[in-house]
């Protein structure tokens, strides 16, 4: 029988104006309308675009016939949507910027990083998290939460600069972040990448200002007057750490006095430390015959890298 008034609707398609109205058919006869689907970001993240039509007309005398739903002729099931998958593409980068001003040689300082987390695939990322070890995160700026494609999200975290830190040289500083794509299916965590080099996801380094430097005084603690061989003088050797890092294998050496032993392994001195020693002068028949007794010691040291202080 011929049907009458067929109607086309598409909740998910745009008909062509006018083309929804597909009228008469007779028995055996067919019409073709096509219909577009605009993809969203809704359909990339969901992975699929399903689509279904329906279409409702009259047979004879006007009576309705039930409506009925398109078929996708790709599929045993009858009058089943038509799904068409889309191309998930999940991505994001990290990048860590120092953002303050060195030098950098004081313990205490602040360097500021600005971490930027960019979504550089086509699907939204949800659940982004940033973990720091090294670093300060403002308290709930760890939870980065959701970035659409093409979206950023910026956090400043902070390191204080350690006395480990100056002894080392440098600062290395790395951010991890994790998110998930659609679905919740977890992505690779990605580390941060320090955008002023050309390695891929390397950590952040800032370099250190290292001054060491130590001062060696030596002052007489007995008194005189010394006229008689025998007599001994006594000297207080003072090694002071007057520079920014750890001095290490500091040893004292004196051809003019007696050095308590194992004394002269002064060992390590952290900055501002300082180092007492206790060394005798016996006075001799030369020294009287000289008139005074000059003394003289040595310190040598070496820096927190192993190379011998000057």
């Amino acid at each position: 029988v011929t049907i009458d008034n067929l109607v086309l609707t598409d909740d998910n398609a745009v008909i062509p104006a006018g083309e929804e109205q597909i009228g008469t058919l007779a028995p055996a006869g067919t019409r073709t309308i096509t219909v577009t689907h605009v993809v969203t970001q809704a359909d990339l993240d969901a992975g699929t675009v399903s689509n279904q039509a329906t279409v409702t007309g009259d047979g004879p005398g006007g009576t309705p016939l039930t409506p009925v739903d398109s078929d996708d002729p790709n599929t045993p099931d009858p009058n089943d949507p038509t799904d068409t998958d889309v191309v998930q593409t999940p991505s994001f980068t990290v990048t860590k910027a120092i953002t303050s001003a060195g030098p950098y040689n004081t313990v205490g300082q602040q360097i500021t990083y600005t971490i930027t987390v960019t979504n550089t695939g086509n699907v939204t990322i949800d659940n982004l998290v940033l973990t720091d070890d090294n670093a300060v995160i403002p308290a709930g700026e760890e939870q980065i939460g959701t970035l659409a494609p093409a979206a950023t999200a910026t956090i400043s975290v902070t390191h204080v600069v350690t006395q480990a830190d100056l002894d080392a040289g440098t600062v290395s500083n790395q951010a991890t972040v994790t998110g998930d794509g659609p679905g919740g299916t977890p992505l690779t965590p990605v580390d941060s990448d320090d955008p002023n080099t050309p390695d891929p996801n390397d950590p952040t380094d800032t370099d250190v200002v290292q001054t060491p430097s130590f001062t060696v005084t030596k002052e007489i603690t007995s008194a005189g007057p010394y006229n008689t061989v025998g007599q001994q003088i006594t000297y207080d050797i003072v090694v002071t750490n007057t520079g920014n890092v750890t001095i290490n294998n500091l040893v004292l050496t004196d051809n003019n006095a007696v050095i308590p032993a194992g004394e002269e392994q002064i060992g390590t001195l952290a900055p501002a430390a300082t180092s007492t020693i206790t060394v005798t002068h016996v006075v001799t028949q030369a020294d009287l015959d000289a008139g005074t007794v000059s003394n003289q010691a040595t310190v040598t040291g070496e820096g927190p890298d192993g190379t011998p202080l000057t």
